[in-house]
């Protein structure tokens, strides 16, 4: 249901003043990163509705990915996440 952003945006920002959502999933940080990174105006919002209410699924940019997580990259990321004070 394409529309100018504003009926997807009101649902990101109702579904987040209810959830607990991580730095990276702010409808606010996906823009910011969907501008730098992306410069074509196909980018999909992934949105499930079941009786429980909505959640954002995932965001489809269109990119291949960069890669696959090792242990490493595991250790490192949730260290990050824990120094920005987010709980695991």
């Amino acid at each position: 249901m394409p529309d100018d952003g504003t009926e997807l945006a009101s649902a990101w920002d109702e579904l987040a003043s209810h959830a607990a959502l991580g730095p990276f999933q702010s409808r606010q940080w996906v823009s910011a990163w969907n501008e730098s990174h992306v410069d074509r105006p196909d980018v999909e919002v992934i949105v499930a509705e079941t009786e429980q209410g909505r959640g954002i699924l995932g965001v489809v940019d269109g990119l291949p990915p960069s890669g696959v997580e090792d242990e490493e990259g595991v250790r490192w990321r949730k260290g990050l996440l824990r120094q920005i004070g987010y709980k695991l």
